[in-house]
């Protein structure tokens, strides 16, 4: 699909764009098929993009040089929402912690391209589902509710059907209901566009 004319750079927009300090996601296809999707830290230089990345991601691009690259500040596109499949969420709140943090730290002297702490962007378009992760339920309001999901990992061998309301209320049972329905599939719903 090509972009549209309002969204497509001219190659000098591209080198300011991918000379300045933005975040860079780049997804690879695993050997089943199945999308492996993860940040980098990159550098652009004489037209390529250069990035240090080992494990998976690498044995995927050497298999299938097949690779989409995501690169924004996710300012100029608001509306645009990234899903983080299956990396869990209990970790989220310190790590959004961390990152406004040094945000904060560095945002003067740093010349950061961001006008928010980057916990802005993350509650406003990114989720993240996990499978079992207790502590990332209890810490559901810190990690967001609208940004949490639950996924049962089906069909994969390692999933819980046909016990995923089991699951879910084993894992959520104190959960209030309204916050429960969000998790376990209000939110992918809204997200993708769902009609569930």
């Amino acid at each position: 699909m090509a972009l549209s004319r309002d969204l497509a750079l001219s190659d000098d927009e591209r080198d300011a764009i991918l000379s300045s300090e933005w975040n860079m996601r780049i997804s690879t296809v695993s050997p089943s098929g199945r999308i492996n999707s993860t940040p980098l830290w990159f550098a652009w230089h004489d037209g390529q993009i250069w990035a240090y990345c080992r494990g998976q991601k690498i044995k995927n691009m050497r298999r299938d040089p097949r690779c989409t690259v995501l690169v924004d500040r996710n300012e100029r596109f608001p509306e645009l929402q990234l899903a983080w499949i299956e990396t869990g969420v209990g970790w989220i709140p310190h790590f959004l912690e961390c990152l406004d943090d040094r945000w904060w730290r560095n945002r003067v002297w740093g010349d950061l391209p961001l006008t928010e702490p980057p916990s802005f962007y993350w509650y406003r378009n990114n989720a993240a589902s996990f499978i079992i992760d207790h502590t990332g339920v209890e810490l559901r309001n810190r990690v967001g509710i609208d940004n949490t999901m639950w996924s049962s990992d089906y069909p994969h061998h390692g999933n819980d059907w046909p016990y995923s309301r089991r699951t879910i209320e084993e894992m959520m049972g104190g959960v209030a209901e309204e916050e429960r329905t969000r998790i376990a599939g209000g939110n992918a719903e809204r997200i993708w566009s769902l009609e569930l």
